[in-house]
């Protein structure tokens, strides 16, 4: 998950955003796994355009070309956006402002992942229009109810990550937080990753701007959404960027304490995008105590 804080100085990795950072972890996880992760998504795409050849009801064939849109974003745009349009064709022959606005919410994330940001704000600002009809609509049906506003707060938090990827931090923050305020009524553990996800991406804002007693908030916030056994990773950066909080205060004992909590599982992982984050956090510290020598072999190690 967006900084202009002191490791700029020291690595080019370091020059990009917090977020971007946070992106690129996980762009270094999936290529090291990336022909498992080709294998697999080949697999989805072959049974999602089974199941869309055998398809007959208009709302199943709308969500399987919307599926099939995402999945092939990566690989082939031309044929994505053809199977996107083809479904919001359906869906506005259906007079279905669900799948109407998912329309808008999909297109502006293929325009977002193409740097297309001036053209895909529009569109999410559209499919909030839709999701709010439906919010208010009055619909009994829970469940569908719960769809609406976690589609209405991915719209939102969609508008942020735009606003913090053109340095609008305070501009970000608030749409971060009307993103968490669309969803914080609803009940059980639907919204728990969202909640998560918004919680380290406000906390990224504030590193931004160098507000770190915000960020260490927020990103504590995060925390009890992460859990080790289900996503080990994300339960490591979510206790590195508590660290990196708690370093950017030059409160380095309790930055270690994160870093002590975490590395019997970064150590057993052995994980290049993890051991880069922990060496350089603890390097840093090491910088900041004027311990060269300490500081010299975690930056060594971080670029091993």
């Amino acid at each position: 998950m967006p900084l202009t804080g002191d490791f700029n100085k020291h690595s080019t990795i370091f020059i990009l955003s917090r977020s971007d950072r946070y992106k690129q972890l996980f762009f270094v996880a999936s290529f090291l796994l990336l022909p498992f992760f080709h294998y697999s998504q080949n697999k989805i795409i072959d049974s999602l355009l089974l199941t869309l050849k055998n398809a007959n009801q208009d709302t199943v064939k709308i969500n399987l070309n919307y599926q099939l849109a995402e999945q092939l974003s990566g690989y082939d745009i031309v044929r994505a956006e053809e199977l996107l349009e083809e479904g919001y064709r359906l869906a506005k022959k259906n007079k279905d402002n669900y799948y109407i606005g998912h329309y808008f919410l999909t297109r502006g994330e293929l325009l977002f992942d193409l740097a297309k940001y001036a053209e895909s704000g529009p569109y999410f600002d559209s499919a909030i229009v839709f999701f709010e009809k439906l919010i208010n609509s009055g619909e009994k049906n829970t469940a569908k109810m719960v769809a609406y506003k976690l589609a209405k707060n991915k719209c939102l938090t969609n508008k942020g990550l735009l606003a913090s990827k053109l340095y609008h931090y305070h501009e970000s923050i608030q749409y971060y937080l009307k993103a968490i305020a669309a969803i914080e009524d609803i009940q059980g553990n639907a919204k728990n990753s969202y909640l998560a996800t918004l919680y380290a991406d406000l906390a990224s804002d504030y590193y931004e701007l160098e507000e770190f007693g915000n960020a260490l908030a927020y990103d504590k916030k995060a925390l009890p959404y992460l859990d080790p056994n289900d996503n080990a990773d994300l339960y490591v950066i979510g206790n590195l960027f508590i660290a990196d909080d708690f370093s950017g205060l030059s409160m380095f004992d309790s930055s270690s304490v994160y870093l002590e909590k975490v590395r019997p599982i970064v150590m057993s992982l052995n994980k290049p995008n993890l051991d880069l984050r922990f060496y350089y956090i603890l390097g840093g510290i090491y910088r900041k105590k004027k311990e060269w020598f300490n500081a010299l072999v975690n930056f060594q190690k971080a670029g091993e």
